[in-house]
C-alpha cells in the first residue's frame, strides 16, 4: 500500500514522530549541560542502541511470522541510528536545517533507484522487488530528526520555551498526552504486537 488515505495518515504520523524525536533530543541535551562530552556520547549512544535493538527484535518477529513483508529497517531502526548520528549536532540550529535539506534531497534522489544487492536497504537503496510493512531508510528520513533538532533548539533555546503559553498542564487531555509521551515506545511496541496477528489473519 503506497498511496491513499491510510498511507498518507501513516506518513504524517511517521514525520510527526521523527520531528518530535529531534525536538526531544534538543530539549534533553539542553537540560543536561553538566554532562561531559564522553557522558553525552554514552547517554545518547546507549539510548540509540536500545531503541535499535527493539527494532531488530521486530525484524526477527516479522521474518518469523510475515516474511513476505518483514520489517528490515523500520522506524525504530531509524530512530535508534538517528539518535547516535545526531550526537554531534545536538546543540546546532541552522546547521541542522541545512543538513536536513541536503539529506532529504539526496534521499529522494536515491529512492528513485533500486539495485540488485539487499545490503543498502537501510540507507535508502532498496533492491528490486523489495517490500516491507514499515520502511524508513536513513535517507531521506533522518532529515526530519535534523529538522526536529532545528525546531527544538529554535523554540526552546537553553531548554526554555521562547514564548509564553497559558498553563493547561493539569487538564485531562494534556495529562493523558503527557502520559502517552512518557510511554510512547511501550505503546508503539504494543501496537506492533496487536497488528502482526491481524496482518497474518487477513493476508
Amino acid at each position: 500500500l503506497s498511496s491513499g488515505i491510510l498511507w498518507g495518515v501513516g506518513r504524517f504520523a511517521g514525520i510527526s514522530f521523527l520531528l518530535l524525536v529531534g525536538v526531544s533530543l534538543a530539549l534533553s541535551h539542553s537540560r543536561s549541560k553538566q554532562l561531559s562530552q564522553k557522558q553525552t556520547i554514552k547517554k545518547y549512544g546507549l539510548r540509540g542502541a536500545r531503541i535499535f535493538a527493539w527494532g531488530v527484535l521486530i525484524t526477527a518477529a516479522t521474518f518469523l511470522f510475515v516474511p513476505e513483508g518483514a520489517i528490515i529497517f523500520g522506524i525504530l531502526h531509524l530512530i535508534g541510528v538517528s539518535i547516535i548520528l545526531a550526537i554531534p549536532f545536538l546543540n546546532k540550529r541552522i546547521l541542522n536545517l541545512a543538513l536536513g535539506i541536503v539529506v532529504f534531497w539526496v534521499g529522494n534522489f536515491l529512492n528513485a533507484y533500486s539495485i540488485s544487492s539487499p545490503w543498502l536497504v537501510w540507507i535508502g537503496l532498496p533492491f528490486t522487488g523489495f517490500y516491507s510493512f514499515d520502511y524508513y531508510p536513513l535517507l531521506p528520513w533522518f532529515a526530519f530528526v535534523l529538522f526536529g533538532l532545528f525546531l527544538g533548539n529554535s523554540i526552546y533555546p537553553h531548554g526554555k520555551r521562547s514564548f509564553s503559553l497559558r498553563d493547561r498542564s493539569q487538564t485531562t487531555i494534556i495529562r493523558f498526552l503527557s502520559w502517552m509521551g512518557r510511554y510512547s515506545l511501550s505503546i508503539y511496541l504494543l501496537h506492533q504486537i496487536i497488528l502482526i496477528p491481524i496482518i497474518i489473519f487477513f493476508f
